[in-house]
């Protein structure tokens, strides 16, 4: 790889981890640039997973240090989203993802729009945890993660915020490592297929914790304000690059 190119990757993995850690997202960033720096699809896609996976491990020890992450809820969920998870990856071969998309794409404003709604933070030992709601949310997320992806930890946060009443930074706490669980589960595949660059993805995953390190410490300072902030700016993105994904797609199918 040119040195320009992998200078740009170092970069990018730097500050989409910072993204990462406080909204989500950091994907959106960084698997173009792989593509743009040229590295073969399913390569990105595998090499990609585990540089985000290691930036969110540090962000969910960075979360934990400070007892932000509710584990009562994390470990109800969690075998909730590993079965969404699999049915999602199932469900994917006898369904059109286009339409998710779709789907994706009228979502997006909402949870935009959901977000200037600001909602009165409740203290830790009031949150209205209900099983559940945890099962439905972890069960749907994973199935989402799964099924298509790009979003899954902005979604995740917003549900968290408003479904259990987390404040927006234990939701982004509690995300990471509902995070980690899916990114470890695909990194496996990809690993065990061999579909990870190894000399590409060591030093970019450097990268990505130190920025989820540091993003997790900038949410935690700076509190809902920043936050709220990130979590609209990346549903932003999601949403023009979904839709410049589907413009594409449909002008390629018009031919």
């Amino acid at each position: 790889m040119e040195t320009e190119y992998f200078g740009l990757l170092i970069g990018v993995a730097f500050v989409a981890g910072v993204i990462d850690s406080i909204a989500g997202g950091g994907g959106l960033l960084t698997l173009p640039a792989f593509l743009f720096a040229g590295v073969p699809p399913v390569l990105a896609l595998g090499t990609n997973k585990f540089v985000g996976t290691c930036g969110t491990l540090v962000a969910v020890l960075n979360f934990a240090r400070k007892k932000l992450i509710n584990w009562k809820i994390l470990t109800f969920g969690a075998g909730f989203t590993v079965a969404g998870g699999l049915l999602g990856s199932r469900a994917i071969l006898l369904c059109d993802p286009a339409v998710i998309q779709v789907v994706v794409l009228v979502c997006l404003p909402l949870a935009a729009g959901s977000l200037f709604l600001k909602k009165p933070d409740l203290a830790p030992e009031k949150i209205r945890y209900a099983k559940q709601k945890t099962g439905f949310l972890a069960l749907g997320m994973g199935f989402y993660d799964g099924f298509f992806g790009p979003g899954t930890g902005t979604f995740l946060v917003v549900g968290l915020h408003h479904v259990l009443g987390l404040n927006l930074v234990h939701a982004t706490a509690l995300a990471k490592p509902f995070n980690l669980i899916w990114g470890i589960s695909a990194l496996i595949m990809f690993g065990f297929y061999g579909k990870v660059i190894w000399s590409l993805a060591l030093p970019l995953a450097a990268c990505s914790m130190l920025g989820n390190w540091a993003g997790s410490h900038l949410a935690m300072k700076q509190g809902a304000f920043l936050v709220r902030r990130a979590l609209i700016s990346v549903c932003i993105l999601l949403f023009v690059s979904l839709a410049i994904k589907l413009s594409l797609v449909y002008e390629w199918l018009s031919y």
